[in-house]
């Protein structure tokens, strides 16, 4: 009996220990847990704000009072401040009240509407030195759907910016050349839609610039459902080449077209260049001046005087019949 009893004792000393030693180990494991949490925690941090350091981009993170809570490498070396002294501030001690009004009334827009925004600004760093950047400014959310910070993404446009002002200039420049000229100049896609006209065109059309966009060349100068009768544009784009054609309308004025066609960098004809000019006066004044000369030499062939035209160096260069008959000498004798 007593033996019994000690054994039993043994089995239960032995689930105690048992028991410690397992309560032992899930106290450890909870502690490596923790420690591996934090550990994660931290190398996740680490791992992300490297990621960020090596973006051109500036990275910002604000929290809902509008204070840095990140920000990456690129946007410290613009500013000329390092992060911890970054960290904690708002947008005016960071940028001039001019641009810091803008970017706070976009701030409290997200905040407020929980959706992106998208603007360019003026950004001035370190030095006083300005570019333009374009800023995305997109809110971070928590499971409940509350906006708890703003992320602001904001890339360098100025480079790009300074070209699209050359561009601007090359284009009013373009612009002033074409509108001084006496040919209208027709800029139309392969469907004869017309994507700019110069001012000789809207003026002789009866239609300002923009209301003439997108409308074919065929409706808006000859009231036509479907391109003119030889068409020189038509065949510029059926043979990738350029095409002339002396085309006279109704009204009896007739008109020099030429079609050129415009490829892309694969070869295809993707746009045509129209010039057209008016040459019903160049016509009349050719018919008159054949007219003339028919005349001229009519008068000149049956004159009743001998008429003999000499060069500087002595050779005949033109006689009529009568000085011929006068002198009894045959034309094909000089």
């Amino acid at each position: 009996m007593s033996s019994t009893k000690a054994s039993k004792r043994g089995k239960w000393k032995k689930s105690g220990r048992i028991l410690a030693r397992r309560r032992q180990v899930e106290k450890k494991s909870r502690g490596s847990e923790k420690t591996r949490r934090r550990l994660e925690e931290g190398f996740s941090s680490n791992f992300l704000q490297r990621i960020l350091d090596n973006v051109r981009d500036f990275v910002i993170v604000k929290d809902r009072d509008l204070k840095y809570v990140l920000v990456n490498k690129a946007f410290c070396e613009f500013h000329g401040e390092s992060k911890g002294e970054v960290i904690g501030k708002t947008v005016y001690d960071t940028h001039p009240k001019e641009e810091a009004d803008p970017r706070t009334e976009r701030d409290l827009e997200v905040l407020e509407k929980g959706s992106a925004t998208v603007a360019e600004y003026p950004h001035t760093g370190k030095g006083g030195v300005t570019r333009m950047f374009e800023s995305i400014k997109v809110p971070l959310k928590d499971d409940g759907g509350n906006v708890t910070h703003i992320v602001t993404i904001a890339r360098d446009i100025t480079e790009r910016k300074l070209m699209e002002e050359e561009l601007g200039k090359s284009e009013l420049e373009k612009t002033a050349i074409l509108d001084s000229m006496l040919e209208q100049v027709i800029y139309q896609d392969t469907e004869h839609r017309v994507l700019w006209v110069n001012r000789i065109s809207s003026e002789l059309a009866g239609l300002p610039r923009e209301q003439m966009v997108g409308r074919r060349c065929y409706e808006l100068w000859h009231q036509r459902n479907e391109p003119c009768v030889g068409c020189p544009v038509a065949k510029a784009v059926e043979t990738g080449q350029p095409q002339q054609a002396e085309i006279t309308t109704p009204d009896g004025k007739i008109w020099f077209i030429q079609g050129n066609p415009i490829r892309d960098a694969k070869g295809n004809v993707t746009k045509i260049v129209e010039v057209v000019l008016d040459i019903t006066e160049l016509k009349r004044f050719e018919k008159e001046l054949s007219f003339k000369d028919v005349l001229l030499e009519a008068q000149f062939e049956t004159s009743i005087d001998g008429i003999l035209v000499v060069d500087r160096k002595g050779e005949i260069t033109l006689s009529n019949k009568r000085f011929g008959e006068m002198w009894n000498i045959p034309r094909n004798a000089y």
